[in-house]
């Protein structure tokens, strides 16, 4: 099939009644997020894994009622080990277990609020550790999908100027045939925005930053010839 460029899109199929014309165009726009995002890793070092679990479910257990911003997800234990030199083999030395916290907020009080509780149960910084990072600003699912939707009805209304571009410049009368949305391009593109006030106290909430959220649309239009 021989193809041409027609104001930028590809001229597909030819006949004496019309021709079709394909279009592509990635769409985008630019979204505030709402929505704070943190991990955190909570260890414990115990003489045996029985312990080890021990300490862990009973962790779980009680986090789950001090916060309602963070879950706890799975966690996993497993040996510490050092070679000996005189023996020549390898020596187990307790058993270290590691669970691990994320978080979704939008006041960053109620994760330092959990952050607090995680730290109480530091009895013994040699045998319990918490390691945390960074908090980022995220798009909620909702604020995604809602930015798609916008950018099909944009879309929608760039392929009726599109049509009649067409119409004008090939003197033929052209109508969108098929639009086909492609999967949200999942890069993000970040534009920095003015910094929330820090908090009097407790950990400083990032600087938000817009996010860019773009589709990319196929359009096949159809002209006749008049």
């Amino acid at each position: 099939m021989i193809k041409k460029v027609v104001l930028g899109a590809t001229l597909t199929a030819m006949s004496v009644f019309g021709f079709e014309v394909e279009d592509k165009k990635v769409f985008w726009t630019k979204t505030a997020p709402n929505e704070m995002s943190a991990r955190m890793t909570f260890s414990v070092s115990r003489p045996s894994q029985m312990e080890a679990k021990m300490s862990l479910d009973a962790l779980l257990s009680e986090a789950k009622t001090k916060t309602t911003v963070c879950k706890g997800g799975e966690y996993y234990i497993f040996p510490k080990s050092e070679y000996d030199q005189a023996t020549k083999t390898v020596l187990v030395k307790g058993y270290e277990g590691n669970i691990g916290f994320s978080c979704r907020f939008t006041n960053v009080t109620f994760y330092d609020d959990f952050v607090r509780y995680l730290e109480s149960k530091i009895k013994n910084p040699q045998t319990e550790k918490l390691s945390m990072y960074p908090i980022s600003w995220e798009l909620t699912g909702e604020q995604r999908e809602a930015g798609v939707e916008k950018l099909k009805f944009t879309a929608l209304d760039y392929s009726s100027k599109r049509a009649a571009e067409l119409s004008r410049v090939t003197k033929s009368m052209c109508e969108l045939k098929k639009i086909t949305f492609g999967s949200e391009d999942k890069r993000l593109f970040r534009v920095g925005m003015k910094a929330m006030a820090a908090e009097s106290s407790g950990t400083e909430s990032p600087i938000p930053e817009a996010e860019y959220v773009s589709i990319d649309t196929d359009m096949i239009f159809d002209c006749k010839r008049p």
